[in-house]
């Protein structure tokens, strides 16, 4: 057994390469010849055997943007994705339908690239970089929109059945349902339909692909929960629809189609508005949000009353606070402001809230995260990402280990794991998971001669080195007199 291991960073690497490997001058005329590289030792039998220590630093990707369902998806700047948690249903769009607590390569067809994405619970819907909609995972109620087929479940994705010629530029998620809008500001939905939520004029209680919200004029924001929708138009009016147990949709009754709400004396809603659970969220033109539906866990603040609300009340929020958007998952609700500072409101249990206790709260209170970019709810948790790379969970999701009243870092949880070392495309005898950046491998057998070495991670990240690693004796470099 091992009882001490030294470490080396990358630049000791390199730095004990130039004071070991530095062929002496009388060694058949080689004058001060050094080899340098990121693998050290860099040479080997061909029999294999070589404990080496190699640079495990994971490639940095800027992430853009983080989905949260019974799987979670990282979208990158450079239009690729990796996911972990559930997959079961092919949720993880790595072609399988197995779990993963750590990220894997979402299959994105050569040549596209996705600039936007939304994640019900079980499955994904993106944009790519044409506007066109693709989806992958359980479409058991319609919600991949591929059109009719009972007990579907794609592990890759496939593209949406929308009409020709229509681009898309932004989507949301919801367990059962998805919707889509255009750059006309047309808003589309398919999905579960039981409740009249997809606002689609039809009396289907499923939808097998996208059909148009029958709504007025252009929209200029959209939310949507598993059971309602609303969206704030052009000229400030504000439609709802769907379910209306607790005046979600700001009216007596529930709607199948989309009708307008009564607003406050003298305030128009144009975005941007927000629903989740029983609830739904507008900022008005006076720079305060509002609030309506269901207050049991304090959603609404202590303007609202406990229980119903269909009339909208002002949200209270610390003065000098101004909210940028809200995202909420029934029964609780968070907000992010210009600064990336992230307030979180309503019940408390499993520490969703992430201020370090399980108490519900109706006053939105910040937590201890810095520079945030976005945060989105996947249920009893939340995720939220800093540029470049950082992302940050709180709450209770046993599929990745999380399991916090405050935020920690996901890399915690093994979320960068390395998943295999190769030379020259042959996997390392064995090898260990970086620490500070730097991993032991055991070289295979291989034939004599100069090799590159690879290192991939889970998500497919990968470094390659060139010409790294020498099986059998290196060659003798020697320079004319």
């Amino acid at each position: 057994m091992r009882t001490h291991r030294s470490r080396w960073t990358a630049a000791s690497i390199v730095a004990a390469v130039l004071a070991a490997l530095v062929i002496p001058s009388s060694a058949a005329g080689a004058v001060g010849a050094v080899v340098t590289g990121p693998v050290a030792p860099d040479t080997g039998p061909t029999a294999g055997g070589t404990t080496v220590q190699v640079d495990a630093s994971n490639p940095q990707k800027v992430i853009k943007q983080i989905t949260a369902g019974l799987a979670s998806v990282i979208l990158f700047e450079d239009g690729t994705a990796s996911a972990f948690g559930n997959g079961t249903d092919g949720s993880l769009g790595n072609g399988k339908f197995e779990d993963s607590d750590v990220p894997v390569a979402v299959s994105i067809p050569e040549g596209t690239r996705f600039t936007s994405m939304a994640s019900g619970a079980f499955h994904t819907v993106a944009i790519d970089q044409d506007g066109k909609l693709w989806s992958w995972g359980r479409g058991w109620s319609g919600q991949l929109g591929v059109g009719y087929e009972v007990g579907a479940r794609r592990p890759a994705p496939v593209p949406v059945a929308a009409p020709d010629g229509v681009r898309f530029v932004s989507v949301a998620a919801q367990t059962q349902l998805s919707f889509a809008l255009t750059d006309t500001g047309e808003l589309w939905a398919w999905g579960v339909n039981g409740e009249g939520q997809l606002g689609v004029g039809e009396d289907a209680i499923v939808v097998w692909a996208p059909m148009r919200v029958l709504l007025p004029e252009a929209v200029t924001s959209f939310g949507i929960s598993t059971s309602h929708a609303i969206a704030s138009l052009e000229s400030g009016a504000v439609y709802a629809w769907g379910q209306n147990n607790y005046g979600e949709i700001g009216n007596p009754n529930p709607s199948r189609l989309p009708i307008p709400m009564t607003v406050p004396d003298g305030v128009t809603f144009p975005g941007p508005v927000a629903a989740g659970g029983d609830v739904s969220y507008a900022k008005g033109s006076d720079g305060a949000w509002y609030g309506w539906g269901n207050n049991t866990d304090g959603l609404l603040g202590p303007n609202g009353l406990n229980g119903r609300n269909e009339q909208p009340v002002e949200l209270v929020v610390p003065d000098g606070v101004d909210l940028l958007d809200i995202t909420n998952h029934y029964r609780t609700s968070a907000a992010i402001t210009a600064d990336g500072s992230v307030y979180t409101w309503g019940y408390g249990r499993n520490g969703r809230l992430g201020n370090g206790s399980e108490a519900s709260t109706n006053v939105p209170g910040r937590i201890d995260v810095d520079a945030v970019d976005h945060v989105i709810v996947g249920g009893a948790f939340f995720l939220a990402f800093t540029a470049p790379d950082t992302i940050l969970g709180w709450g209770l999701e046993s599929r990745i280990g999380l399991d916090s009243k405050v935020p920690v870092p996901l890399h915690s949880y093994g979320v960068a794991n390395v998943a295999s070392v190769t030379f020259d495309g042959v996997p390392a005898a064995s090898f260990e998971q970086p620490v500070d950046g730097v991993l032991d491998a055991v070289t295979p057998p291989h034939a004599s001669g100069v090799v590159d070495v690879e290192v991939t991670w889970s998500d497919s990240h990968r470094n390659t080195y060139a010409d790294a690693f020498t099986f059998g004796t290196p060659p003798v470099v020697t320079v004319d007199p």
